[in-house]
C-alpha cells in the first residue's frame, strides 16, 4: 500500500502481486540477482506510486 496525502486524484494506491526472485550466494550472504514482480491487481490512484502530479 502506498499513501501520498498531497496526490491530486486520491491519496491511496494498493498493489497485490508476487515476486519471482533469483538468488545468488556471495561471500557476504544471499543476494537477489534479479526480481520480477507479477502484478495480480491494483486499486486506487497510480500517481501515488509513480510520483506524477
Amino acid at each position: 500500500q502506498h499513501i501520498r496525502k498531497e496526490a491530486k486524484n486520491g491519496p491511496h494506491y494498493v498493489v497485490a502481486g508476487e515476486y519471482l526472485d533469483q538468488l545468488v550466494r556471495t561471500p557476504d550472504g544471499w543476494r537477489i540477482k534479479y526480481r520480477i514482480l507479477n502484478t495480480l491487481w491494483t486499486e486506487g490512484n497510480r500517481e501515488v506510486a509513480t510520483g506524477d502530479k
